[in-house]
């Protein structure tokens, strides 16, 4: 038997393609995910580890751990250098987890609609991410830029969580698309 891999959201976006407007949900096919956890007494060290491998996007989860995203393409590069950090216990979570990335002028009201974590610029900083409830599900925010927010979520719940998005995104004229 031969399995055809698909993304989770595959089905509700081929149904309704569109182009990127203002106000977008944007869905990579693929990035490259860890789980990063320090040992006892290693956590800024690999902290700055994390933060000297290029093309890795730490997002903190809490104390001694990280999400560290990279590009798919990036995945064996990315692997060695993450295995290589002293005091660092590693795993694979890829296959488990789906990133949403949303921008436009509108987002941070859309995401507020959606999740408890103070977004205000003053408390939420450019490079700022926490685990949260996103649309009652567990995941992690990130703010990537002034108006672009990434949501990381267990690939089991992203359908749900990206029709949640896309619905409440309507008054906003929210678009959505894979991005590639």
């Amino acid at each position: 038997m031969n399995f055809i891999p698909r993304h989770p959201v595959e089905t509700a976006l081929s149904a309704t393609p569109s182009a990127a407007g203002v106000n977008h949900l944007s869905v990579p096919r693929s990035r490259a995910l860890w789980s990063v956890l320090a040992h006892k007494g290693h956590e800024a060290a690999v902290g700055d580890a994390l933060l000297a491998i290029d093309g890795v996007s730490p997002r903190f989860c809490g104390p001694q751990e990280w999400l560290a995203v990279a590009a798919g393409e990036d995945a064996g590069r990315v692997a060695n250098a993450l295995s290589a950090i002293a005091g660092a216990s590693i795993a694979e979570q890829s296959g488990g987890r789906t990133v949403l990335t949303l921008s436009g002028p509108d987002v941070r009201t859309l995401l507020a609609k959606c999740t408890a974590v103070d977004l205000h610029p003053s408390a939420f900083a450019v490079g700022r991410s926490a685990n949260a409830l996103v649309c009652h599900v567990g995941g992690n925010v990130a703010r990537l830029s002034a108006d672009t927010y990434e949501l990381i979520v267990m690939r089991s719940f992203a359908l749900s969580v990206f029709e949640e998005l896309r619905l409440m995104g309507r008054e906003f004229a929210l678009t959505a698309s894979f991005a590639d």
